[in-house]
């Protein structure tokens, strides 16, 4: 029997995952979706990150009126794979709950479900979700009844499949499901194995999104760590590395500290560092998937955490990720409270 495995994006990290997964997946054919709703920078670099020499077909999709649009695709996808006479061995993407990926799930038969990182949000979605064997699952009565009309099924509750696979970077040790680690070598072989540690190097400092956000971190009390991190480091200086959501106010009054080099990233850090062979002495960042990627492409690389408040359960949960793994040798407690 001729198989594919279909791989869905939707984000600039997700996409480096996607590929490390189609090479630790046996069946080579393979389909990328690609849903093209991230805006401004995340989509520019998603955008120039895919190469159309790694896929066999590449389907875009976009995030408006999905009642419509994710019907219409999975009739595509399902043609598609009837004209080329192959079934599908992997159904390989990020985001559990995601309401669109598991509609298309349900409606694309497939053997193996593989779950992929997104970020570290696959710490949430795991401890609520997938160490349970909880099946997403959303009914809405008008939704369903315009989802049967295009012939589409519309998500119901059905078993958990026993063949579901979890690729990831994190650790689980509690994990009874089949298991990849994401090791990231594939990504690291593609840019020679190029050394991200350098004793002598710069410290990085990487940047948080949604600053000055409502009910997210000031931008004053984010000014002040920045400053605190700066007063810590040898040199009396680091590079930022900014968020690729971050304002341009923000941006300014960042720019603006003494001892602050500013890296406008034009690509998802891990890539910046390796295609650019940036060395660093050591890495700063608070909650961030940063600082796990860059552990696996570099274990020796030195690692500070800005812990504060955990408040909320995504906190807490890469917290004890990162105590587990022991990839941080040094930790600073924030001084000041983000959500006062």
């Amino acid at each position: 029997m001729n198989y594919t495995n279909i791989y869905y994006v939707t984000s600039p990290f997700q996409y480096l995952c996607a590929l490390e997964a189609r090479q630790a997946l046996p069946e080579k054919h393979s389909i990328l979706i690609l849903e093209v709703g991230d805006t401004g920078k995340g989509l520019t670099q998603l955008e120039e990150l895919v190469s159309n020499d790694h896929w066999d077909e590449i389907f875009r999709l976009s995030t408006g009126n999905r009642t419509i649009t994710t019907p219409k695709l999975i009739r595509k996808l399902n043609a598609t794979l009837k004209s080329i006479g192959r079934t599908v061995q992997h159904f390989c993407y990020g985001e559990y709950t995601s309401w669109r990926i598991n509609l298309i799930l349900n409606n694309v038969q497939h053997q193996v479900p593989v779950y992929f990182d997104d970020g570290t949000l696959t710490l949430v979605e795991y401890e609520s979700y997938i160490k349970h064997q909880k099946v997403f699952h959303r009914s809405r009565w008008l939704q369903d009844a315009l989802l049967r009309f295009q012939g589409t099924k519309p998500l119901t509750q059905k078993p958990f499949n026993p063949q579901f696979t979890l690729f990831s970077l994190f650790g689980f040790p509690d994990c009874q499901l089949h298991y990849i680690e994401n090791s990231f070598g594939s990504l690291l072989a593609r840019y020679g194995q190029h050394e991200l540690y350098d004793a002598a190097g710069p410290v990085a400092f990487i940047g948080q999104g949604a600053i000055g956000h409502r009910k997210m971190k000031p931008v004053d009390v984010y000014l002040e760590e920045i400053h605190e991190a700066i007063a810590l480091t040898p040199s009396k200086s680091i590079t930022y590395f900014p968020h690729r959501s971050e304002t341009s106010s923000v941006r300014e009054a960042i720019s603006s500290i003494e001892g602050v080099s500013y890296h406008d990233s034009n690509q998802p850090l891990e890539v910046e560092a390796l295609a650019n062979k940036l060395t660093f002495s050591r890495l700063i960042a608070p909650y961030s998937t940063v600082l796990f990627t860059f552990k696996k492409l570099s274990p020796d690389l030195p690692i500070t955490f800005i812990r504060e408040k955990e408040d909320i359960l995504s906190k807490q949960l890469i917290t004890r990720e990162i105590m587990r793994s022991g990839i941080a040798d040094t930790i600073i407690e924030a001084q000041n409270n983000p959500s006062e």
